[in-house]
């Protein structure tokens, strides 16, 4: 259970499994004789010695239930998949746009990549391809990848490692939409115009080539200059120009600008943290993230207008008392602030609160 006790187990010496003092081990609870303070158990496990940083990363991922590897007939099921793209399967089921110059963004260590844009100018404003790895077209229902990656329920991400929620052979290979690889995609495509209006969506099955993947500080270097003549650099300033516009949007209806930097632990080859990175969420992570809110937008409405049955979720106004604590614990930092009931004072609130030292106490 999720409960946490801080008791001794008895464990007799031939239980031990060969775990030394000082080291951690994963113990289980035999018996607990009504009389006995403590139960009894027995060394299922050892981890290894306390303070090394495998031990320590196995001892986070037994704390937490996490699985520290896939069964083996989900490895196999991952294995056996037949990764070829038939060119029957495109010609019968999917659009072809491996010509169309698409692009990643990601962190610089980033392993797969999940989705990929590509936006042109057009003369009333932008059209917009997004698209997302077809993880469906393998991964199918009832089998033993559906229910591990059910069971898992999505990818837990430490510091030196990913805990994936599908094998490798998809997270990092066929579903990962790497530069110059044909790759199966959900794709939605849009024609906003100048003023964000969404002119008309369309949804394929598609086949697609990324042109290039980027880092979020190559994206920031491309968008930091005037376009170029070269097409990556007019593809990101146009991607940009549309996000912008979006996102200028998004903030007059109410949105609340939360964003915080990320903070990023470098290790060494023996796993010791050696440096902290402050990862700004700058215009680069926006650009994406913009173009993701649009496509879960429009897959929403659409949703919506068929009236297909789904799961999304809702954030309620909060409780009065709930703000009335947070009015004062913000005066306790000599923060004054307007009636939090109304979206536009707490935008007020936060752009106030901007670069001063207790900005990411009062955001939190």
């Amino acid at each position: 259970s999720s409960r946490k006790m801080l008791i001794d187990i008895y464990i007799p010496k031939d239980k031990l499994g060969g775990a030394e003092h000082g080291q951690k081990a994963i113990a289980r609870i035999t018996d607990w004789p009504v009389k006995a303070s403590s139960p009894f158990g027995e060394i299922i496990e050892v981890l290894g010695n306390a303070g090394e940083h495998n031990t320590e990363i196995h001892a986070v991922l037994a704390e937490f239930g996490l699985p520290n590897q896939f069964p083996e007939e989900v490895e196999r099921a991952a294995d056996e998949l037949d990764t070829a793209i038939k060119e029957d399967e495109i010609a019968k089921n999917r659009r072809d746009f491996r010509k169309v110059p698409t692009f990643t963004i990601d962190p610089a260590d980033a392993k797969d990549f999940d989705d990929a844009i590509n936006v042109e100018t057009t003369p009333s404003g932008w059209r917009v391809g997004i698209h997302i790895a077809d993880v469906s077209h393998y991964v199918k229902p009832k089998t033993a990848l559906d229910h591990e990656a059910h069971s898992r329920g999505n990818s837990v991400y430490l510091a030196d490692r990913v805990i994936p929620m599908l094998p490798e052979a998809l997270s990092n290979g066929i579903c990962s939409l790497k530069q110059g690889v044909d790759r199966l995609a959900f794709s939605v495509f849009a024609d906003i115009t100048q003023g964000g209006k969404i002119a008309s969506v369309r949804f394929a099955k598609t086949v697609i080539r990324s042109a290039a993947r980027l880092t979020y500080k190559e994206a920031f270097a491309i968008l930091s200059k005037k376009p170029g003549g070269d097409m990556l650099s007019e593809r990101v300033h146009a991607a940009w120009g549309l996000s912008s516009m979006l996102r200028k949007k998004r903030f007059a209806a109410g949105s609340l600008e939360l964003d915080f930097p990320e903070i990023k632990v470098w290790l060494d080859e023996n796993g010791r943290p050696v440096r902290l990175e402050k990862v700004e969420n700058d215009i680069s992570h926006q650009l994406i993230e913009e173009c993701m809110l649009a496509a879960n937008e429009a897959v929403a409405k659409e949703i919506k207008r068929l009236r297909v049955p789904s799961i999304y979720r809702v954030h309620e106004n909060p409780e009065m008392e709930r703000l009335e604590e947070f009015r004062a614990f913000a005066a306790g930092y000599g923060v004054r602030v307007g009636d939090l009931s109304q979206r536009g004072e707490v935008q007020k609130l936060l752009l106030s609160l901007r670069g001063t030292p207790e900005e990411y106490a009062l955001k939190i």
